[in-house]
């Protein structure tokens, strides 16, 4: 499979956001958070909205959109744009605010996260949770190598969190799950042209029940996102791309003009959206349903 994912001026026109730092999708739209300020879609209508805090880790859950401060303090925006926050209550003084990886656990009603680097000079690998405005570490065997920049998100048939690759010197090819208690490693490393650009974007397909992966590799014309789907026990096997040419007035090659690129998986639309900056806010998206469906059934079990 190989489609094209093209980028248009948002509709209505949003001024510039600044460098897209990271783009979630869910049951509440789409939110991009740049670092001047936010873009929030909902009904297909883009909005520009002051940035409500210093995270950029956003989560997109069952109802809205969550993220935390580094003092535990929640910061929640609903489908209707209305804000409230989660006092703090236990801070994370472990690794520098925008430096780590986290995923939700929909099941524990937790966020989950990850190493991250502290105070610029290591990297940590230690595992921490928050609930209700309060972290706490988690003490577990096995620790997964230190890093910053991996990929994560709850996969219902193993009942946990996975996480590939990310960032620590070089660039890592390993694949873990966290069931809330411990850490699995699986020893099979990913494809080397898998790991070639961090951060990437891991997301699990409800109706397919597919695993997948996707990143940035160089193609002959452009850059394309890869997407590589789960085989089980750390195991990955490219399945499709999507070429990357970005349809904003002259045609400009991807990631020429367009800048900061993000994306996410639309779990409703079940379609790839993508963000960037060029004069302003540009959004595409592809339709990944009639791909993800004909893609071979995964042998889901408990040590998958």
């Amino acid at each position: 499979m190989t489609e094209s994912l093209e980028l248009r001026l948002a509709s209505p026109a949003i001024a510039d956001i600044g460098h897209v730092r990271m783009v979630v999708a869910g049951p509440a739209g789409t939110l991009v958070a740049g670092t001047t300020g936010i873009a929030r879609e909902n009904g297909g209508a883009w909005k520009r909205e002051a940035t409500p805090c210093a995270s950029s880790d956003w989560i997109a859950r069952e109802e809205d959109f969550l993220t935390i401060e580094n003092d535990g303090t929640g910061v929640v925006i609903d489908a209707r744009g209305e804000r409230r926050k989660i006092p703090g209550k236990k801070p994370d003084t472990h690794v520098e605010l925008g430096a780590t990886q986290s995923a939700w656990d929909p099941e524990r009603g937790a966020l989950v996260r990850f190493g991250g680097t502290v105070r610029g000079e290591k990297f940590s690998d230690d595992t921490r949770e928050w609930r209700d405005g309060a972290w706490r570490d988690v003490a577990t065997k096995t620790r997964p190598a230190a890093r910053t920049k991996a990929a994560m998100t709850y996969v219902p048939p193993l009942a946990g969190i996975v996480m590939v690759g990310g960032w620590a010197t070089d660039h890592l090819a390993d694949t873990a799950l966290f069931d809330g208690r411990e850490w699995t490693v699986w020893d099979a490393p990913m494809p080397a042209e898998a790991t070639q650009n961090t951060p990437g974007v891991l997301f699990f397909d409800a109706i397919s029940k597919q695993l997948v992966q996707s990143r940035i590799v160089d193609a002959p014309r452009g850059r394309e996102i890869a997407l590589w789907r789960f085989v089980g026990e750390g195991r990955w096997q490219l399945a499709g791309k999507l070429s990357a040419l970005a349809d904003v007035e002259n045609d400009d090659r991807w990631l020429s003009r367009v800048l900061s690129l993000g994306w996410s998986f639309d779990p409703k639309a079940r379609a790839i959206v993508a963000a960037g900056t060029h004069q302003g806010l540009v959004v595409g998206r592809a339709e990944l349903g009639p791909w993800l469906d004909a893609l071979e059934p995964v042998g889901w079990s408990p040590s998958a």
